[in-house]
């Protein structure tokens, strides 16, 4: 029997971003991995509640420079049609940043990968439904905005400041029987300065 990798091929994923020709995407990442890191950017999870399109989460920080406290809040939101980020979609997040490191070490925003290779990093088996799942995570994230309200630290200007993005501004997947056929994303830098 074929493992379901070969069946169903490979994919890419393509990132951008509009600051992007002021900065190399490498000194983005390295600079702003740890605003996705203040706040949750999924639900904790595997299901959404009914009718729930938007997660949100806001706290207060003293900023030293201002000398005042700072209200900060994140505010995610999904596709009518394929909803919020769930604890499987921030596993694939990972696993697409970790393959990107691997494959380009972030100097690329189209990175492509084998959905197999994906999959086992995830430690999900390698049969059709993980295909499935990872199909739809990656619709999910296309669809997701994150929207930062004075709470992505720019590093260059030394403040907190607004900003709205998606991490995944585009993917292809094969179709069928395609052994030899890569998947890919566009990874976005808008998490990037």
């Amino acid at each position: 029997m074929e493992p379901a990798s070969e069946a169903l091929g490979n994919a890419e994923l393509v990132v951008f971003n509009e600051d992007a020709q002021n900065y190399p995407l490498k000194e983005q990442v390295s600079r702003d991995e740890l605003n996705l890191a203040e706040f949750p950017i999924a639900l904790l999870t595997d299901r959404v509640p009914n009718g729930q399109k938007t997660l949100e989460f806001q706290d207060e920080i003293f900023d030293q420079k201002r000398k005042q406290v700072v209200v900060r809040k994140l505010t995610v939101t999904g596709s009518d049609k394929f909803g919020l980020p769930t604890a499987k979609d921030d596993e694939v997040i990972l696993g697409l940043i970790h393959l990107t490191k691997q494959a380009n070490n972030f100097t690329d925003r189209k990175v492509k990968f084998r959905r197999s290779e994906l999959i086992k990093l995830l430690r999900w088996p390698d049969t059709g439904p993980s295909y499935r799942r990872l199909s739809k995570s990656l619709a999910c994230w296309l669809g997701v905005t994150l929207y930062y309200e004075n709470s992505w630290w720019d590093k260059q200007s030394g403040a907190w400041i607004t900003k709205g993005f998606h991490i995944i501004e585009g993917f292809e997947l094969p179709i069928g029987v395609m052994p030899d056929c890569n998947s890919f994303f566009h990874r976005s830098s808008a998490g990037g300065r």
